[in-house]
């Protein structure tokens, strides 16, 4: 059975962040098995079609690019109106295209994607799946305040509206896909009648691989990659290396940028590390395989997460990881096996640098642990073979 199949996704790339990565290799790969699939996305200042892969679609796969503009910002998310005229203008076009094509399934991702996926389902009866990653609203009112707070905007109604659309997107969502155990847990905490369906992140390894002919190497620094923001808590593996300051030969590569670059930086230059802390900013997907290929591992002492699709990256090119022990996290690295899952103490964190910078041979193993366990375990035909099979299974109860 071949399906007309409508994704709602802000961003839409197989190599700039989670959901937007777990978008893309679905249209591409149900394209391949004969599914037409039409996209709604954002227009993004400064990007083209051939930076994004749009061009190396299937033919099958119908993208439209909708206003506002906005800028990409490496998956930090658009102001309160971008998402609203996002999910107003997702609504009018999706209608141009139901009226046009006999659509089967509507498949929404996070915030403002599900609120137009739920109107054009309500006016149009078509089943609907939302992709919600995390819950942020677990931590509280008080989480979307401090979220506010590292952008110099101390406002409680931006904080109230980003609370309440959260919860608004679990409470209008029936059938709802995530990317984990602890996610799903998440959900039913909040909307116990809807259903939860666990099909985790992978990643498609022809994007993955080694920019130049160089063989994969281990080198003498480590990596963080992902967006600067306060709970990604970058400070403390820069005060574990405050610790290993002239005992061990380590230097840290930050890639990506954020609210919280500034005061990481004045923190390096506090400790007197900056011959050892170096922050690129964004750059290019190349550029980012270039470090991942060289470095001796990667680095996640965030405490938030739905999934961590960082870590396949690392573990697509034979990399251990260092996490922090949180759900779920510590429920995707085996610790001592893929990587190390520890506390969130720098001492702690210090020990576990120093035995992969001191053993390399020890770094090679949990890296080609860590692929095994991403080609079979994260393979990208799976995930989306199990996602065709939710359609069905949707569509088959409509």
């Amino acid at each position: 059975m071949f399906m007309n199949i409508l994704l709602l996704t802000q961003f839409f790339s197989p190599t700039r962040g989670g959901g937007e990565i777990m978008f893309y290799q679905l249209a591409d790969r149900l394209a391949r098995k004969g599914h037409k699939v039409f996209v709604i996305k954002h227009k993004v200042l400064g990007s083209d079609s051939s930076r994004d892969n749009l061009n190396t679609l299937p033919s099958n796969v119908i993208v439209y690019e909708i206003d506002p503009a906005v800028k990409h910002k490496g998956g930090l998310p658009a102001g309160v109106l971008q998402n609203f005229l996002y999910a107003f203008n997702s609504i009018k076009t999706g209608l141009k295209i139901i009226r046009g094509n006999r659509v089967d399934i509507i498949h929404s991702n996070n915030y403002s994607p599900v609120f137009a996926g739920w109107f054009l389902s309500k006016l149009t009866s078509i089943p609907l799946l939302v992709t919600i990653h995390d819950v942020a609203s677990l931590h509280g009112h008080d989480f979307w305040e401090k979220w506010m707070r590292q952008f110099g905007r101390i406002s409680k109604i931006k904080a109230f509206i980003g609370y309440v659309s959260e919860l608004l997107t679990i409470k209008l969502s029936k059938n709802i896909h995530t990317v984990s155990e602890t996610s799903k847990k998440d959900i039913l905490s909040f909307n116990s009648k809807c259903n939860v369906y666990v099909i985790p992140n992978s990643l498609n390894l022809e994007y993955y691989k080694p920019v130049s002919e160089d063989k994969i190497e281990y080198g003498d620094f480590i990596i963080f990659v992902g967006r600067l923001i306060y709970y990604k808590h970058l400070e403390v593996v820069i005060e574990a290396l405050r610790i290993l300051r002239n005992k061990c030969n380590v230097k840290l590569v930050v890639l990506g940028d954020g609210p919280m670059r500034r005061y990481w930086e004045s923190l390096v230059d506090l400790y007197n590390l900056k011959d050892v802390v170096e922050f690129k900013g964004y750059v290019p997907h190349e550029e980012k395989l270039y470090y991942l290929s060289k470095c001796r591992a990667l680095v996640l002492p965030s405490t938030f997460e739905g999934f961590g699709i960082v870590i396949l990256e690392a573990w697509a090119l034979r990399k251990p990881v260092i996490v922090a022990d949180v759900e779920p996290l510590n429920k995707i690295v085996t610790h001592e096996i893929d990587g190390y899952v520890v506390k969130n103490r720098p001492e702690i964190w210090t020990e576990h640098i120093r035995l992969l910078m001191t053993n390399e041979e020890l770094s090679r193993q949990m890296g080609n642990n860590g692929y095994r366990k991403l080609t079979t375990k994260y393979n990208v035909v799976k995930q989306v073979n199990e996602l065709e099979r939710l359609y069905m299974e949707l569509v088959g109860k409509a």
